[in-house]
C-alpha cells in the first residue's frame, strides 16, 4: 500500500513539473507572440507570396531592436511630453523602453554582425538545453518510479539537470549583454541612457539547489556502498 502511494505521489509531482515546464514555454511564446509575428513578416519580405530573387520590400525593416531606457535626469525626470487624446492635455512622461526599426539600406557595423553571429550560437545552445532538460527529467522520474533512487545514473541525471538550469541562466545573461552592447553601438538618444534589461536570478538559485541535491544523493550512495561492504 505504501509503495502504491509513493508511486502515485511521484506520478503527481512529475505531472506537475512537466505542466509547469510546458506553461513556462507557452508563456514565453505568449509574451513574445508579436515579436514572432514581426520576425516572420520580416523574414518573408513583408508579403506572403514573394518570389525568389525579387528585391526586399523597402517598407520592411532590416532589423528591429528592443531597447531598455533610463532618463538621464534620474527617477524624477519626466522631460518627455505625450498627448492625452481623452482631454487633449499634454502630460509629462518618460519611457522605459522602445523598439527601433532599421531600414534595409542601413550599413550594419562588422562588430554588430559578429555579435549577432555569437548570439545565434547561444540561441542554438539554449534550444538544445530546452530539448534535453525534459528528456533528462523524464528518465529520472521513470527510474525513481521503478524504486531505483540511489544509483550513479540518477545522481548524474540530477547533476546534469542542475548544470543545464544554470547554463540557461548564464546563456540568458550573455544574450542580454550582447543585445545591450549592440544597442550601445547603434544608438544614442537625447535625454535617455541605454540600459540593460533586468535579470532574474531564480534559475541560478534553482540550479544550485538541484546540484546540492545531487551531492546529497551522491553522499547517500557512498554511505550505502560502505554499509553493504561492511555487511
Amino acid at each position: 500500500m505504501k509503495k502504491h502511494i509513493t508511486r502515485n505521489r511521484i506520478a503527481i509531482f512529475s505531472f506537475m513539473a512537466i505542466a509547469a515546464y510546458c506553461f513556462m514555454i507557452a508563456s514565453s511564446f505568449d509574451i513574445g507572440w508579436e515579436s514572432y509575428k514581426l520576425g516572420y513578416w520580416m523574414g518573408s519580405g513583408g508579403v506572403n507570396n514573394q518570389t525568389v530573387g525579387t528585391p526586399p520590400n523597402p517598407d520592411v525593416p532590416k532589423s528591429v531592436h528592443r531597447i531598455s531606457l533610463k532618463p538621464e535626469g534620474g527617477y524624477r525626470d519626466f522631460s518627455t511630453k505625450v498627448h492625452n487624446n481623452k482631454d487633449g492635455s499634454i502630460l509629462d512622461a518618460r519611457f522605459s523602453g522602445v523598439q527601433v526599426a532599421l531600414p534595409h539600406n542601413f550599413d550594419t557595423p562588422r562588430k554588430v554582425v559578429l555579435y549577432d553571429f555569437i548570439d545565434g550560437i547561444l540561441m542554438f545552445i539554449l534550444m538544445f538545453i530546452f530539448i534535453m532538460l525534459p528528456i533528462k527529467f523524464a528518465r529520472l522520474m521513470l527510474s525513481i518510479k521503478k524504486e531505483s533512487i540511489f544509483n550513479k545514473k540518477n545522481v548524474n541525471r540530477i547533476r546534469s539537470i542542475g548544470i543545464m538550469v544554470i547554463l540557461i541562466y548564464i546563456v540568458t545573461i550573455v544574450h542580454k549583454y550582447i543585445h545591450l552592447s549592440i544597442n550601445q553601438i547603434l544608438f544614442d538618444f537625447p535625454d535617455y541612457i541605454i540600459s540593460g534589461p533586468s535579470t532574474d536570478a531564480t534559475l541560478l538559485v534553482v540550479g544550485t539547489a538541484v546540484l546540492v541535491m545531487a551531492e546529497i544523493l551522491s553522499k547517500g550512495l557512498e554511505i550505502k556502498r560502505e554499509q553493504e561492504l561492511t555487511i
